[in-house]
């Protein structure tokens, strides 16, 4: 067999390409004759997979949609058909991956099987029929040497479809059960609600039995004329001598679960069913002595269970998007296959991946939700998920009853800059009934197990839920403390977290240095500035900024053109670091802190904003309503803060929203790091990137802010060895010709120094003399008019600050400082604003690629 990579030539729209996420759960795992392969349907493709190394063999790729059913073969023991969503049939040798041939149904297939038939096996497809007045679920079959030839799409519905015989009619709506033969392929089973459905396939005719509860699961017995069925109280009956009237048909009835039989399977010998549903156990139940055995603690609910030829594995799929192979000698689990773990809640309204995507340094990985209590890396390199981690340290426990389970869930994840060696995260259960619970957990890296270590525990860090935690990007070099944390909460306080320095690992601990909060308003979330020297904490309706070493408060910003919260804050990165971009529910707006004044303002719904760490752009996430049923479609603008103009844009990227967005990094090559990639995930926890073919308003690549670095490094090199061999330099406006900010050369040491400072570092600029700001523009351009800077904005914004607390003192020593900022932004402070804000004429969401 060939060798291909999961990730190899996925399908592209418009640059997005799918990373990963597709369901692996959905449809029955299937095993090759001789039991050396699996067989596993993964969204629109088949992976296959090999029992021996246990590893992606190659993966199958011809439909369009959804794959839904896959059946090896009963005479050609080498090929393998496959049904989808987009109407084909498909036939292949998996030897090789080679399609063979396929038929288009010209509608939509929802289930697929083949007839055991002596003979020549039939195709049995569920399929929607609307050539009718009314559209109805159908059972169809058709002999499958229409399948000898392979067909160009030139088959359509009335072709075959219309012509197929009708066996089973499943009602309308979403009646998409499963349907199974019996060993001899004598009977065609299905169920509809309360109902057994059966076809006598010899004889032409059909029966229907009714049952007390909503059957939820059929398997046929390999060699009996038995059938077994689930329903939805956890109760499962064993059915022979059917095909008589009602009051004929013997059932046996066995009852463990107490929620849902999620699936059935008959051993290939017989002796054995298999059962698994929500309570994430697989039962094997003894057909001759009714004894049962269980493998608990699979992790997450059961969907689908199957079995390898000769009984020497049991493939168990579960919720969380993961594939379990269980020995059939011991029960203990084998191995384990699966993509993406899909992040899921009892509560089906409940939002499972509330961390969204977080970039970890360490592992080069991104970090997020997975099952209930734990976190999942994935490794962009290898498409995979390269670990998970138990962060609660609780099993999965399924509902008592009918009411969802309330699980303690990870809420937030951050690491520290550079290397990544802390991790905390904020983990959070609150059920309305019980005393809530919160805590907040500090992990190292151990290199000797290559993965995070319990530190510390805060159990609460707030009163009331955490909103946001991030860690400073470049600490400062202090003998009291190595990194800072802050965490913000709904109690409207945000508190600062260092590390306590320490010669030994265990010398460190971690410490509250300080409690901050304004106007009892509650924190919505914080950002620190790209060199850590200023702390934008997010109020709703103002945005204040604080020095986070000094614990003050710098100014406030405020939404001038609408009432509205601020649900999105992010801080400008390298050439654009003296800017804050922030979005509301209608507008985004950046603000120029060297003047403290809105530099551009745009209308549009912002879903998700991120900045780049890595370059220097910013991407924001914008719904617009464009289907007649009010879904929302998603575009990604990839804007830098000095210009309103979007530099590039991606159109229609998914449906619904967005649950999360981080930039990575590219590969270093030759020295150089590559542009960084932008990953995002839809609602259905599918994970996406933005491809390498980025369309851009002008025609032009953006380099990377890393790659400019090594440009200038290279040539201060070569200037200081052999002198300048030009006289006239580009200026590094033109690099971006879209930019709107002007960045005049200036030449002279103290002039240098003065840029190579951190913008926040600096002195107030009313404070610097005249010349210095003469110097700053060009000579033939016209002076503009002074800004009236307020005192209340000038130096470290304490003139006007009431600030309340006492110093510590040597009893006290411990205690966090509570700082009580109580002062009002002025009405000069707002007129000022309303005088330096204007709204964007361009029309920012209609821009053509």
């Amino acid at each position: 067999m060939q060798h291909s990579r999961a990730l190899e030539e996925l399908g592209q729209k418009d640059g997005i390409i799918d990373c990963g996420g597709a369901e692996l759960n959905k449809q029955k795992v299937q095993h090759s004759e001789d039991g050396k392969w699996l067989f596993v349907a993964g969204g629109n493709d088949i992976q296959v997979y090999s029992y021996a190394s246990q590893e992606l063999v190659c993966t199958l790729r011809h439909h369009a949609a959804k794959v839904t059913g896959i059946a090896v073969s009963p005479f050609h023991k080498m090929q393998l058909f496959t049904s989808s969503m987009d109407g084909h049939v498909a036939v292949w040798d998996y030897s090789d991956g080679r399609l063979l041939r396929y038929i288009d149904f010209g509608a939509p297939l929802h289930r697929f099987a083949l007839s055991p038939g002596k003979i020549e096996p039939l195709v049995f497809c569920l399929v929607t029929k609307t050539d009718i007045s009314e559209p109805k679920n159908v059972i169809v079959g058709m002999p499958s040497h229409l399948l000898t030839e392979r067909q160009l799409g030139t088959t359509t519905l009335g072709d075959h479809l219309a012509s197929a015989q009708q066996f089973l009619q499943l009602g309308s709506g979403k009646n998409q059960s499963d349907f199974v033969f019996t060993y001899n392929g004598k009977f065609l089973v299905s169920y509809v609600n309360k109902r057994v459905l059966m076809y006598n396939l010899e004889m032409d005719e059909a029966y229907k039995y009714e049952v007390e509860c909503t059957v939820t699961s059929v398997t046929s017995h390999p060699s009996q004329m038995c059938i077994a069925t689930g329903n939805r109280i956890g109760q499962i009956h064993l059915w022979y001598e059917f095909g008589k009237s009602e009051s004929a048909v013997v059932t046996t009835v066995y009852h463990w679960h107490a929620h849902a039989v999620a699936d059935l399977q008959f051993t290939t010998d017989g002796t054995y069913l298999l059962s698994g549903g929500e309570e994430s156990v697989l039962v094997l139940w003894q057909l001759a002595t009714n004894r049962k055995y269980f493998r608990p603690r699979l992790g997450s609910p059961i969907t689908r269970v199957s079995c390898s030829p000769g009984d020497q594995y049991f493939t168990v799929c579960l919720q969380s998007n993961v594939i379990r192979v269980v020995s059939g000698l011991n029960n203990d689990v084998q191995f384990t296959l699966g993509g993406l773990r899909k992040a899921f809640l009892q509560d089906p309204k409940a939002l499972g991946m509330k961390t969204g995507l977080v970039y970890n340094p360490r592992l080069n990985t991104i970090a997020m939700n997975s099952t209930p209590g734990f976190i999942q890396f994935y490794s962009p390199s290898s498409g995979g998920v390269l670990q998970e981690l138990d962060v609660v340290g609780l099993n999965y426990v399924s509902r008592p009853n009918e009411a969802p389970l309330v699980q303690t869930t990870v809420e937030h994840i951050a690491f520290s800059p550079g290397d990544g060696k802390w991790m905390t995260t904020v983990e959070a259960r609150d059920d309305g009934c019980t005393a809530p619970e919160l805590r907040l957990k500090m992990w190292r890296f151990n290199e000797h197990y290559q993965s995070y270590i319990l530190c510390a525990c805060v159990d609460p860090p707030h009163d009331k839920p955490v909103t946001s935690l991030a860690f400073q990007p470049h600490p400062c070099v202090s003998e009291e403390f190595s990194h800072m944390l802050v965490s913000t909460s709904l109690d409207g306080k945000f508190k600062v977290w260092v590390l306590l320095g320490g010669e030994d690992e265990g010398e460190e601990a971690w410490a509250c240095r300080s409690v901050g909060y304004y106007h009892s308003l509650p924190c919505r979330g914080a950002q620190f500035s790209a060199d850590g020297s200023l702390l934008a904490v997010n109020y709703g309706r103002c945005i204040t900024l604080w020095n986070p070493i000094a614990s003050a408060i710098k100014t406030v910003l405020n939404g001038v053109l609408q009432k509205e919260e601020f649900k999105h804050v992010v801080f400008g990165q390298h050439s654009s670091s003296h800017c804050l971009v922030a979005a509301t529910s209608s507008h985004l707006y950046v603000w120029d802190l060297l003047s403290c004044s809105v530099l551009w303002c745009v209308e549009a719904s912002v879903e998700r904003l991120v900045a780049d760490p890595f370059g220097m752009l910013v991407a924001a996430f914008v719904s617009m309503t464009t289907d007649a049923d009010g879904t929302k479609a998603i575009h990604v603008y990839l804007i830098s803060p000095l210009c309103s103009a979007p530099m590039a844009i991606h159109e229609d990227v998914c449906k619904g929203g967005v649950l999360g967005a981080v930039f990575v990094p590219g590969a270093m090559k030759k020295g150089v790091s590559t542009r960084s990639t932008l990953f995002f995930m839809d609602p259905k926890q599918t994970l996406y990137c933005l491809g390498d073919k980025d369309r851009l308003t002008d025609g032009t690549m953006i380099p990377s802010v890393e790659s400019l670095h090594q440009i200038q490094k290279t040539e201060q090199a070569f200037v200081e060895i052999f002198g300048d061999p030009f006289q006239t330099r580009v200026p590094p406006n033109q690099l971006f010709p879209q930019t709107d900010a002007i960045i005049h050369s200036v030449n002279g040491t103290q002039h240098h120094q003065v840029y190579n400072a951190p913008p926040h570092a600096l002195p107030p600029m009313s404070g610097l003399c005249m010349s210095f700001l003469k110097s700053l523009l060009p000579a033939a351009a016209k002076e503009p008019s002074s800004i009236d800077v307020t005192n209340g904005l000038s130096g470290d914004g304490e003139k006007g600050c009431d600030i309340g607390g006492e110093s510590e003192d040597d009893d006290n020593e411990n205690r966090p400082q509570e700082i009580n900022f109580v002062t009002e932004v002025s009405m000069d402070i707002e007129l000022a604003y309303e005088r330096t804000t204007q709204v964007e004429a361009y029309e920012w969401l209609f821009v053509p690629p």
